[in-house]
């Protein structure tokens, strides 16, 4: 073994001083081709690769290990999950699927509207308020339109799968799904002829981002987006009409009656509009935060804001050009302590709701 010309040359080089080994390696590195040079390379890569997350996880700082996959985004976390068994037990262990929903919905208007559509939060717990969101109710009627979901059939395979050992699969499949979901901008109007015959009559194309209000009378179809529009459809032949467009962020909320339109929006202002020109009226302003609901009647505009305040607006003055701005608001109700979700009224009172867990029912006269 001692005559062994390999053994020797591997004793003699750990003998050298550290700048004599470099010295010899670069000097015979010089000898050798472009495709040896490169195999060489490759197993220095090699040498110098360590696996931080696995040397975390068994060294029982697996937190850090969690903090470090919690920046990828979806497609890294899939492949992450793919490298070896140590790494997928992490993003299992930490439910980074979970936090990577949380952290698209508690910053995306549209992932927002949809948790809160398909009541899906009761799945997370959220430590921080979520961002502005704005939703409303379907009309009932022989029509109905709303928001094409062609994705809901893989929604229902999700919460179909038995995922009782497989905590971390539930919210990566519900996370493509919800990306499947988010991706449609359509508008659909169906024929309802009974509860068990309903038949799509047309898909209305238009918007750029999500639709997360319509409503209608026998004139027009109105639809609310994200994109910051409300585009306007006739009713009978379901072709584009004109847009409304003013708001600088995304439309929240809208109600349609009579001719008139009025929107709210994450810019913190309500919109008044005739939808027969496409004219803004008035801009009322004063919420702190988006408006996430409204109703009105011929005599007043009621808005709900995520501010958790209510305020009450005399629409025939908002309509009056002449009417100073500062007079519009006539009551701010401020009862609720967290954001204002839903609200309805009639001529005696208001009921609305918050994410404060309550329900609320003003009375008209006495403000209480």
């Amino acid at each position: 073994m001692a005559n062994d010309p390999e053994q020797s040359l591997k004793l003699l080089f750990a003998g050298l001083p550290t700048h004599k080994k470099i010295e010899f390696l670069v000097s015979s590195v010089q000898t050798l081709s472009n495709e040896q040079c490169a195999e060489i390379q490759n197993s220095i890569d090699r040498m110098l690769r360590r696996d931080f997350i696995t040397l975390f996880r068994e060294c029982s700082q697996i937190h850090i290990a969690e903090k470090i996959l919690s920046y990828l985004d979806a497609s890294s976390l899939a492949a992450a999950e793919k490298v070896c068994p140590a790494w997928c037990a992490v993003i299992r262990g930490g439910n980074l699927w979970q936090r990577l929903i949380q952290i698209r919905v508690l910053s995306e208007e549209l992932w927002d509207r949809l948790s809160i559509q398909l009541d899906l939060k009761k799945y997370f717990r959220f430590n921080t308020v979520c961002q502005p969101n704005g939703v409303t109710d379907h009309i009932p009627g022989d029509y109905e339109f709303g928001i094409q979901t062609k994705g809901l059939s893989d929604l229902s395979e999700v919460f179909t799968q038995d995922y009782a050992h497989q905590h971390s699969d539930f919210y990566r499949s519900l996370y493509f799904t919800l990306c499947r979901l988010a991706e449609d901008h359509t508008v659909c109007v169906w024929k309802i002829r009974s509860p068990t015959d309903v038949r799509l009559l047309t898909s209305l194309h238009g918007h750029r981002a999500s639709v997360v209000a319509v409503e209608f009378d026998d004139r027009f179809i109105l639809s609310a987006s994200g994109d910051r529009l409300v585009q306007v459809w006739d009713f009978q032949v379901h072709e584009y009409v004109r847009s409304l467009v003013g708001h600088r962020r995304g439309v929240t909320c809208l109600h349609y009656e009579k001719g008139i339109a009025i929107t709210g929006s994450s810019d913190l202002t309500v919109r008044i509009w005739t939808v027969e020109t496409g004219l803004c009226l008035r801009i009322l302003e004063g919420h702190n935060h988006l408006v996430r609901c409204l109703r009105f009647d011929m005599q007043r505009i009621i808005c709900g804001s995520y501010d958790g305040k209510i305020r009450i607006w005399n629409l025939q003055d908002a309509m009056n050009r002449n009417s100073s701005g500062a007079q519009l608001c006539a009551i701010t109700l401020a009862e609720h302590k967290n954001r204002i979700f839903r609200l309805q009224f009639d001529p005696l009172q208001i009921v609305s709701s918050s994410l404060d867990n309550t329900v609320v029912i003003w009375n008209f006269f006495t403000q209480v």
